[in-house]
């Protein structure tokens, strides 16, 4: 889960978050891409990666505290889906992953897909609102491939040896 940088030796583990309802399909294709660039075992994203009989909210603690990036994958619905689930009352593990990147202070890059804009962040709970303080980036069906490696060199990610 370590992905080798122009940051010398050090290595850099990313973490992508989303929401299953709003962005898979993104956030599988954005996994896919930097896979393919630095290798599976350097992302982490919990459908491939979180094995069964594993406990989910342990595992996603313990990747996060290991975690450099964290990409937060943001759809047009994101924000519909955060407020629905407060008030529902209902755990919502997206947020407590963006809250752990928050608390450590990693780098945040909040990713909009599906036409989703920065409109999403508006109006947050106070413990997430520090998520729209970090510059977005957006990644568009047809330029997907040159977003993707956009958003790599701007983390100054380098492909695998």
């Amino acid at each position: 889960m370590a992905l080798i940088s122009q940051r010398g030796a050090a290595t850099v583990n990313i973490f992508i978050s989303y929401r299953r309802a709003d962005s898979a399909a993104y956030a599988g294709r954005l996994c896919d891409h930097l896979n393919r660039l630095v290798g599976a075992e350097r992302v982490f994203m919990d459908v491939e990666d979180i094995a069964p009989g594993q406990q989910f909210a342990q595992t996603i603690d313990d990747t996060i505290s290991r975690c450099d990036i964290a990409l937060i994958v943001i759809g047009p619905r994101w924000a519909e889906s955060l407020h629905k689930r407060a008030q529902e009352q209902q755990r919502d593990y997206v947020c407590h992953e963006i809250e752990a990147a928050l608390a450590r202070q990693i780098t945040i890059v909040p990713v909009l897909v599906g036409g989703a804009s920065i409109a999403e962040l508006v109006g947050l709970p106070d413990r997430l609102s520090g998520l729209s303080q970090y510059e977005a980036a957006e990644l568009h069906d047809s330029t997907f491939s040159e977003d993707c490696a956009r958003i790599a060199k701007s983390l100054r990610l380098q492909p695998m040896a």
